[in-house]
């Protein structure tokens, strides 16, 4: 597992979604320990409540992009903290 991205654009990427991951108060204020399903359950609830920059409604590949951010996140963490 990488633990840096070598590309620019890839880097971008990753900042872009973990601040709109951080934007959500109930998910940035969890513990990476205690992010379950129901807590993505309401970040995906809120978030496709939400607008998109054009005024339209949030597409569920938006969503799915910052989810997978927060998948790469956790097993990153976990990497990190293993023995």
């Amino acid at each position: 597992m990488t633990l840096c991205a070598e590309k620019p654009a890839t880097v971008g990427f990753y900042q872009e979604k973990l601040r709109r991951l951080l934007e959500d108060s109930t998910l940035a204020g969890a513990r990476l320990d205690a992010i379950d399903e129901s807590v993505i359950d309401g970040y995906k609830q809120r978030r496709t409540r939400q607008a998109s920059r054009y005024g339209t409604p949030l597409s569920p590949a938006s969503v799915n992009r910052e989810l997978a951010t927060l998948r790469r996140l956790l097993r990153l963490a976990r990497f990190l903290q293993a023995p």
